[in-house]
């Protein structure tokens, strides 16, 4: 019981690691120039991928509901600021 859990949250962390790395850029763009904000959002991305998500596996369904959570993100982003 407890392991189905786990992998659950381990999906759920996966799918929003697209809208991590827009959340990222626009807040270090504020700051730094866009490719630097870029880099750095996606090198922290890979990172929390490579360390909290390493056995997990990319389906191309959770990879399309990721991006579109992402671009939805960055859809709300861009109305707040």
């Amino acid at each position: 019981m407890y392991g189905e859990g786990k992998r659950i949250w381990g999906k759920l962390g996966a799918l929003f690691l697209p809208s991590l790395i827009v959340v990222l850029f626009d807040l270090l763009s504020l700051r730094v120039d866009a490719p630097t904000a870029g880099g750095l959002s996606f090198l922290a991305a890979i990172l929390t991928a490579y360390f909290f998500f390493p056995k997990l596996r990319v389906r191309p369904r959770r990879l399309v509901l990721a991006l579109a959570l992402a671009v939805g993100v960055a859809a709300l982003m861009a109305f707040l600021f």
